[in-house]
């Protein structure tokens, strides 16, 4: 039978604008270890900048071409790839779900993962099982639910829509609904047009569209 999609009720924004200013992010450059022969240097991507606005309780649509540095200011959001981050520069908390979720594991039962059993009994996992043991859909709703219940204001999502199935997607939106509505920002990428088309159907989606292919 066909999926019927089901999408959570309207978010309202709450609180002010937060202005991030001009965001530029920065990959590669660092010096090649002694070993690694002729090779002095990786390569350096520059992305940005782009002025960014989130507001609690809205999201924001990243879009643009392949390799125009999407992740890469997502990760330098979140202080990865030696950026400082949102937190040090602008005193905003930011959690990032990884492009692969599998990436984000360090912890060995589901639980651990999600840190919350309210999340993890939500989703219908048992806690005590590997990460690594659930479906590809499942694991990118635990991520998901992880990055959520750290309760920071904002929430970076970087292709949250990939591996999932219809009935997986549904909860997807449930999570990012419920976190919107405790007045969390997010800030998200995805190449899916209907997935972001989805997120408009519950919550006020802002979108910049500034990005070409620029290195």
């Amino acid at each position: 039978p066909t999926h019927e999609t089901s999408l959570p009720p309207r978010v309202v924004p709450t609180g002010e604008p937060i202005d991030l200013g001009e965001i530029t992010a920065t990959r590669g450059g660092k010096s090649r270890k002694w070993w690694q022969f002729r090779a002095t240097e990786q390569p350096t991507f520059t992305a940005g900048p782009v002025h960014l606005t989130v507001r609690p309780g809205q999201a924001l649509w990243l879009r643009g071409d392949n390799g125009a540095g999407k992740t890469t200011l997502l990760r330098a959001m979140a202080g990865l790839d030696g950026n400082p981050g949102l937190e040090q520069t602008h005193g905003l908390g930011a959690s990032l779900a990884l492009q692969r979720a599998a990436d984000q594991l360090a912890e060995s039962t589901v639980g651990e993962f999600v840190g919350d059993p309210d999340a993890v009994a939500a989703l219908g996992l048992d806690p005590e099982t590997h990460p690594l043991d659930l479906p590809a859909a499942h694991l990118r709703l635990a991520q998901l639910a992880q990055v959520f219940v750290q309760n920071r204001p904002l929430v970076l999502l970087d292709e949250p829509d990939v591996g999932l199935d219809a009935s997986s997607r549904d909860r997807a939106h449930t999570i990012i609904a419920q976190g919107l509505r405790r007045g969390q920002a997010v800030i998200f990428t995805c190449h899916d047009e209907s997935f972001a088309a989805e997120v408009g159907e519950y919550a006020a989606v802002s979108d910049p569209k500034f990005f070409s292919n620029r290195m």
